[in-house]
């Protein structure tokens, strides 16, 4: 191999040191990279499956696109990539995305069900919405690129430490989520994955409870809102805040060997009350009297609590959107970035 038109750091043209220990030839050093970034607008290419409402990882994949575009447009353009290539009008994004939209500019999202880079992308990033032993195959991770840019949407089962990872998180609220204070007479429970979680499930629901699984949005909500309990056996579904917004206490079938602060401190929404708080408004963790009576003494502050999340998530985008374009574009190399290498091949993000 010819190395006469190699550099190496500093480079002699610009005077810059490389980001990383490669040298670059004197077409492809990063500062040339970084020249061309901007002279073209930056993009972000979200792959997503169709919009399902009853899928709550469905729904904050689309709801990211809204944030970013909110956020950063008309500079910064956003669109959605349908797996199987479908466009229909939403609420979040109209924008879809061909591969031909996907370049050296792009930044392309995907969740942790996606294998390798199918949009063939130069800049990725691995948004982790569940544990991948829940959602997808454990060793999905091995399709992807060492170097992949990683987000957490929350601290799943408290496996990583939290100093040591990147949260990015969004909750969306259904304008039809809402509390009819119509009479409560029922109660009403939910399965979903809650079978990923719980190596054995006792059911603790009464025997004439309404099944929500597999139900449509607007007859879940309808549901929620003539019962006074909502038992959810899945601890990760945003099901448990939909059903606080509409008046039903939330109780959760809890983990085995996890009391509620160590589940809470997993939960994505939760984070913004991190070491302010120890609990959280209307949600029972199991049945006990004492849990029971916390939830219906705080349920009125759910709502509160819902926006509360909501900025954080706001901010929380923000902040990501900083750290994607300083990493791809303006790499400090003396910076602790969340990788594929660091996350999944060492123990550099793990809990102690």
């Amino acid at each position: 191999m010819n190395n006469q038109n190699q550099i190496s750091s500093p480079c002699e043209l610009h005077g810059r040191k490389p980001t990383c220990e490669a040298s670059y030839s004197r077409s492809e050093c990063e500062c040339k990279r970084i020249e061309r970034s901007e002279t073209k607008p930056l993009g972000f290419v979200i792959w997503t499956p169709q919009l399902d409402y009853t899928i709550g990882g469905v729904v904050v994949l689309h709801n990211l696109a809204k944030e970013l575009t909110t956020m950063l447009e008309p500079n910064i353009h956003v669109m959605l990539f349908t797996h199987n290539g479908t466009r229909y009008e939403n609420p979040f994004c109209n924008k879809f995305a061909q591969l031909a939209d996907v370049n050296e500019n792009t930044i392309v999202i995907y969740p942790e069900i996606v294998y390798g880079n199918p949009l063939n992308a130069k800049h990725i990033v691995r948004w982790l919405l569940c544990d991948i032993t829940v959602t997808s195959n454990p060793n999905v991770y091995k399709s992807w690129n060492k170097e992949d840019l990683v987000f957490h949407y929350s601290n799943f089962k408290q496996k990583y430490n939290s100093d040591r990872i990147n949260i990015m998180y969004t909750l969306w609220l259904n304008p039809e989520i809402k509390n009819t204070n119509k009479p409560r007479k029922q109660t009403c429970y939910m399965i979903r994955k809650g079978n990923k979680f719980h190596r054995n499930i006792n059911l603790i629901h009464p025997s004439n409870c309404i099944c929500l699984d597999n139900q449509p949005i607007d007859t879940i909500i309808n549901v929620f809102n003539v019962c006074t309990y909502f038992y959810c056996y899945d601890p990760y579904t945003c099901y448990d805040n939909i059903a606080l917004l509409c008046g039903c206490i939330s109780i959760i079938y809890p983990l085995e060997n996890m009391n509620k602060l160590d589940w809470l401190k997993t939960k994505g929404m939760f984070q913004v009350f991190l070491n302010k708080k120890d609990n959280i408004s209307g949600i029972a963790y199991g049945n006990s009297e004492k849990e029971l009576e916390y939830a219906q003494e705080t349920i009125h502050n759910a709502p509160i609590e819902k926006l509360n999340a909501i900025e954080y998530g706001t901010s929380t985008i923000k902040n990501s959107f900083n750290i994607m374009k300083e990493y791809f574009f303006n790499k400090d190399p003396e910076k602790h970035y969340v990788t594929v290498n660091k996350l999944f091949y060492s123990n550099d993000c793990l809990s102690s």
